[in-house]
């Protein structure tokens, strides 16, 4: 599992899956290279981390 990057909105403002993304920047943008439904191991270490 890589780095947890801070959430921009609270957790009480989220809703839906919770999505795992993974992305490399390019010159000023970002580009999205998958996306896809967090595992469980993954949500459990969301909320270890952000509550």
């Amino acid at each position: 599992m890589g780095k947890l990057q801070p959430p921009k909105a609270r957790p009480e403002h989220w809703s839906g899956p919770l999505i795992a993304v993974v992305y490399t920047r390019r010159e000023k943008r970002y580009r999205i290279i998958s996306a896809r439904r967090a595992r469980e191991n993954e949500r459990q270490a969301c909320d270890r981390r952000f509550g």
